[in-house]
């Protein structure tokens, strides 16, 4: 992003001033009986319900919402839909035909339940659809068209209206950096792996529960981020830390917009170490120590000018305004460049010097035995051209 661009101060100000979290789905997936009665109590929170419902282990986890980034607990559209069952003034039909509470007729029947009974089988399914069409008002405060009108899917067949899939709505806390994004998405997910537990519980259903908001998919790549940073190779991985780990006011903290260029690194790691490790097995010197300066003797100079400064081009990149030209080309490149130069001129001879390979003498003779031969070929060349 330039660094002249307004984004920048929208987000400062998100940070500063933000004060309301995104929201999160958890999603029930399509398959659940809402009409039976021991399915509806391991998910509603009211009189009769379950202990550790679902809705009641949201509330626990909103209760904690320091560790768990859930702000509030949610509103459920099924405890809603069983007030609005209860309530004299709400459910209304004529004729199999639903009759908006605050408009309806004298021909209305009511089709509310005492308190002590719950909507169940037809019943249910039926005056669902009522309830999800009633538009709140002073007459009907229950009606859930207005914030359950899209948490409910109704699949409709020979036998009349179903329930589908449905979701049930809270709020992430205050996220404001990263870390909290990615936190939050984390803790959900767990979230909904308990909630999974307990609704298949004692149940032959296979629905599953899943969160979903709006900011975890640019965040998910951030939860398998560190595995696959990961590099087996002792000089690679070495490279990676120095880079990923130093300056860390000057260059990066670790993310996935520098994790993509990992394997440039590890590239550009193999380029500065191989001429030097594979001088240093032909040397014919008989210490470790000799052949480690016979190698840095012969391959030290064309270290420095043909990697280090051949790519010092992207030295330009350091005037562009865009940050992740800035960042993710410029220092990273800076730093790979940098401590790769220092792993292989400095690191390295040591290393070999003190743990080193012996000498590999077919290795050796091979070297040896093509250098004759060519410079027999340029003896025969030179005389050639003298005849």
């Amino acid at each position: 992003m330039p660094e002249d661009s307004y984004m920048l101060n929208y987000f400062q100000y998100l940070s500063k001033y933000l004060s309301v979290g995104p929201p999160v789905y958890f999603v029930v997936t399509d398959g659940y009986n809402y009409s039976d009665q021991n399915s509806q109590n391991r998910i509603c929170a009211s009189h009769g319900c379950d202990e550790d419902s679902m809705m009641v282990q949201l509330k626990w986890m909103a209760d904690r919402s320091n560790r768990t980034y859930i702000a509030l607990r949610p509103v459920s559209w099924l405890d809603t839909y069983f007030e609005y069952m209860h309530s004299p003034s709400c459910c209304f039909h004529m004729n199999n035909t639903h009759c908006p509470a605050e408009s309806r007729r004298k021909e209305c029947q009511s089709c509310s339940l005492p308190r002590s009974q719950r909507p169940l089988g037809d019943v249910f399914n039926k005056n669902l659809r009522n309830f999800l069409q009633e538009i709140p008002s002073q007459t009907c405060s229950k009606g859930g068209r207005a914030q359950f009108g899209s948490a409910v899917e109704l699949k409709y067949s020979d036998k009349g209206a179903s329930v589908g899939a449905t979701n049930f709505m809270t709020y992430h806390t205050i996220l404001k950096t990263s870390k909290d994004f990615y936190e939050a998405l984390r803790w959900s997910r767990k979230i909904s792996g308990w909630l999974t537990e307990k609704i298949q519980t004692n149940s032959s259903s296979n629905v599953r529960v899943f969160p979903y908001s709006i900011v975890h998919p640019f965040f998910e790549q951030y939860l398998t981020m560190w595995p696959n940073t990961s590099t087996p190779i002792f000089h690679f991985s070495h490279l990676y830390c120095d880079i990923s780990f130093s300056w860390p006011g000057f260059l990066f903290s670790i993310h996935r917009c520098n994790n993509n260029s990992k394997d440039f690194g590890v590239g550009i790691s193999v380029e500065f170490c191989s001429h030097l490790t594979h001088s240093f097995a032909i040397s014919p010197e008989p210490t470790r120590v000799k052949r480690a300066q016979s190698a840095l003797q012969k391959m030290g100079s064309s270290i420095l000018s043909g990697i280090t400064l051949t790519d010092c081009g992207i030295l330009v990149l350091a005037f562009a305004k865009s940050q992740i030209f800035q960042i993710f080309y410029f220092r990273m490149y800076v730093g790979i460049i940098a401590f790769g130069t220092l792993h292989s001129l400095i690191f390295l001879p040591v290393l070999l010097s003190l743990i080193g390979p012996p000498v590999n003498k077919q290795k050796m003779y091979d070297h040896i035995h093509l250098q004759d031969i060519a410079s027999q070929s340029r003896i025969s060349q030179a005389n050639d051209a003298s005849m």
